[in-house]
């Protein structure tokens, strides 16, 4: 898995707003700075050694509005409550959801991202892979 998550927006008609995207990540973040917050998801145990469940991210917004035009979450956690969030992104808005990997990968679970992605980045369609489910996310990742 590569070292951040890019959660991209594909258009800012039906884009998340801040307040949409901090209750997906609620109750486990604190705002480190102005759009930069910490995500704390706890610590386990696991062979012996205690693992910290925490990772930062920062929100990116369209110029000529306040939609959220990018998440990006720095060296991502291991905690299904993580991937279950970046999943809710990817449902809920115009999303996709990749990383650096090669073979590209794209992501989304997003009926009006697929059709934006189709008509304006036609380019990505080679790369996309469109799931229904929280399951076909886990796998495909």
């Amino acid at each position: 898995m590569g070292i951040e998550y890019f959660i991209i927006g594909m258009s800012s008609d039906g884009a998340a707003t801040k307040k949409e995207v901090l209750e997906i990540f609620s109750p486990y973040y604190t705002e480190k700075e102005e759009n930069y917050y910490f995500l704390d998801y706890g610590k386990e145990i696991h062979d012996g050694y205690i693992v910290h469940n925490e990772c930062h991210f920062d929100i990116d917004f369209y110029e000529h509005n306040l939609a959220v035009k990018a998440v990006t979450i720095f060296k991502p956690c291991s905690d299904i409550r993580l991937e279950k969030a970046v999943f809710q992104l990817i449902h809920l808005f115009p999303m996709i959801f990749t990383y650096p990997v090669d073979p590209l990968v794209v992501i989304t679970a997003n009926q009006k991202c697929i059709e934006v992605i189709k008509e304006e980045h036609p380019d990505l369609l080679p790369d996309l892979k469109i799931i229904s489910s929280f399951e076909e996310y886990n796998d495909a990742i």
